[in-house]
């Protein structure tokens, strides 16, 4: 019975699988030449990101460091892979099989474990990292890959091939050049694709190995995730174009090296004669080209100056203008928080400029990784608004130069904003949390309330002037506490209001070994997630300090709790308060539910906008 053509689900499920694969290219390569910025409306037809593209050094240095390095480590890998393989092959079983063993373990191995392992081991032995340090750990990684995919066409071949090539007049290096790898030549290809593929793609090994400003495209993207650059698209399609070239060549290789091998040794010295000529003439008009572009030296040529800074905090053209007036070299590194760029300074690196915040500033300075400023070579210093100046976290200055650039305007809607309050209370009137802090005023009075993440003490505040007996606010850092002592003095609440700097996750269970009881404990933390990949870790810390929480209240008592990532979204915020309470044997009964102040509106087609969820429960024992 014939079949053919009759089997329609397999034809969709086919082409539901190709549209799946292949629309989210053709959809970034579409955009790619999109006039406008946005990234889901076409404007009209344009070449204005490639050219922008073209003119960022950034982008077109990565560029060529992704792909210089993985063909690097792509030739480096395979060659070195393929030779140990063939030489485990020829081994015995028990080497044979604990090798085979051995190369599994990278490939089985978490991809940060062995990045935090190859960080350490450049650290140990004092290797500047950099483009060698990336072009190493590609190497290292690719090797297991590559020996992956050819093992299994050697065990296919005879064992004895390599010894009849030999009794035939073979020396041992034809034997292998001729004989072996021809025939495992299809692993070997496969295992230099791999190679190439996920030394361009990697990120997590790549970040953590490089410094010296050396970036590859997935180091940039991630720097650039604040604020993505439309032109993204056209040097991803760049990369698309490059990776079919590179395929296209791969498939027709075969027939070319065919062609070729029928042609006699005279006509290939034909072609590399010609061939010599033109890198020579190219080498010399290179370094006529070198030789007539030399300028006057720059006030400071030959200096290299070193700034690890927060992502797309710098214009497009900063960079290579100060490179052009001073002669600097500028290597510029990004992070996207405090802590990632504090895990680099820790383990040794060097830099000549840092832009923490405030508190990692006071960090940096008690553990002794700040230089102390040179102020004869500052002129800007007296240029600088005093408010801003002689900061909790760096009374003298020492060690840090305080910066502001431009105006900040907000506009707002009349119609959902009193004019009365804003003429009241100013700029504190955007804050999202505003009517969420008068909310709790009605269950504080006489009330003793604790007040977890109090940052300077907005919540706290707000208990006390609505009348609570004692009000105890908690916050990790020091320069945030002292603001809120200042807040509580000038609200006349030194007596009611107090502040600890203290790690909420290391109070809570104290204060409940205590036996201490609460008739209103608020969580305002900080987002626990600012990306996808690490909400799971975020549920655990919102279950743990909402758990806690809830056995630090009073039968009967009131619980205030939030969440102000867009991440934790309101089923899975929502889902994990439950979970905390049936833990811990609680009933809680919702009194209110809110989200942010009117003046951030909740937009149904950006789901980023829907970022405060904020509970007010009753909390009572589970009889």
């Amino acid at each position: 019975m014939n079949n053919k053509g009759k089997r329609p689900i397999g034809k969709i499920l086919m082409i539901l699988a190709v549209v799946f694969f292949y629309l989210p290219i053709l959809y970034m390569i579409i955009f790619s030449f999109n006039d406008g910025k946005s990234l889901t409306s076409f404007t009209g037809f344009s070449l204005r990101w490639y050219k922008h593209m073209l003119d960022s050094s950034d982008m077109m240095d990565a560029l060529s460091t992704t792909f210089s390095i993985a063909l690097l480590a792509t030739f480096i890998s395979t060659v070195t892979g393929t030779i140990a393989a063939i030489g485990i092959s020829k081994s015995k079983k028990i080497v044979r099989d604990l090798m085979e063993q051995i190369n599994n373990l990278p490939i089985m191995n978490p991809e940060i474990v062995t990045a935090i392992g190859f960080m350490l081991l450049f650290i140990t032995f004092h290797v500047e990292k950099g483009y060698v340090t990336m072009l190493l750990a590609h190497i290292a990684f690719c090797i297991p890959y590559v020996m992956l995919s050819v093992m299994p066409k050697i065990k296919s071949l005879d064992p004895n091939l390599a010894d009849a090539a030999m009794d035939l007049g073979a020396t041992p290096w034809q034997a292998l050049t001729k004989v072996v790898v021809p025939q495992i030549t299809p692993g070997i290809v496969a295992g230099a694709l791999i190679a190439f593929t996920m030394s361009v793609d990697d990120f997590i090994i790549s970040y953590f190995v490089t410094g010296r400003g050396v970036k590859n495209l997935s180091i940039m993207v991630y720097t650039m995730s604040k604020r993505v650059n439309p032109s993204i698209n056209a040097i991803s399609t760049l990369v698309v174009v490059i990776i079919t070239i590179v395929l296209v060549i791969i498939n027709a290789a075969p027939a070319l090296f065919a062609k070729r091998a029928k042609r006699n040794s005279i006509a290939r010295r034909n072609v590399l004669v010609p061939a010599v000529a033109v890198v020579c003439v190219l080498a010399i008009v290179a370094g006529v080209v070198t030789y007539n572009n030399k300028k006057e030296p720059l006030p400071f040529e030959g200096q290299t100056l070193r700034i690890y800074n927060w992502g797309e905090y710098v214009g497009e053209h900063i960079i290579q203008d100060f490179q052009k007036e001073t002669g600097a070299t500028v290597l510029l590194e990004n992070f996207d928080s405090n802590e990632q760029m504090y895990i680099k300074v820790a383990n040794g690196e060097a830099y000549d400029i840092l832009v923490p915040s405030d508190y990692m500033i006071q960090r940096l300075i008690s553990e002794g990784y700040l230089q102390k400023l040179d102020k004869s070579k500052l002129n800007c210093m007296d240029k600088l608004y005093d408010a801003v100046k002689g900061l909790p976290y760096d009374p003298e200055n020492e060690y840090s130069v305080p910066y502001f650039w431009g105006t900040a305007g907000i506009v707002y809607d009349k119609t959902k904003v009193d004019i009365k309050d804003l003429e009241k209370e100013g700029y504190n009137i955007f804050l999202d949390q505003k009517y969420n802090r008068l909310a709790i005023q009605k269950l504080c009075k006489g009330a003793k309330v604790l007040d977890c993440f109090t940052h300077t003490g907005s919540f706290a505040l707000n208990a006390g002037i609505a009348g609570a007996q004692s009000v105890l606010g908690v916050d990790a850092s020091e320069t945030a506490v002292l603001q809120a002592r200042r807040n509580a003095s000038l609200n006349g609440l030194d007596g009611t209001v107090k502040f600890l700097c203290e790690d909420v996750f290391e109070l809570l269970p104290e204060l409940e070994e205590k036996g201490e009881k609460f008739d209103v404990v608020v969580l305002d933390p900080p987002a626990f997630t600012k990306s996808r990949s690490s909400v799971k870790n975020a549920i655990k810390g919102y279950r743990e300090i909402n758990l806690r929480a809830m056995r630090l209240v009073k039968d009967g008592g009131f619980l205030a709790t939030c969440s102000c990532s867009h991440f934790m979204t309101y089923e899975l915020f929502t889902q994990t308060i439950g979970q905390a309470a049936k833990n811990v044997h609680k009933r809680l009964r919702q009194v209110e539910y809110r989200t942010q102040a009117p003046d951030h509106p909740i937009l149904w087609s950006a789901d980023e906008s829907y970022y405060l969820k904020f509970y007010i429960f009753q909390v009572c024992n589970d009889r």
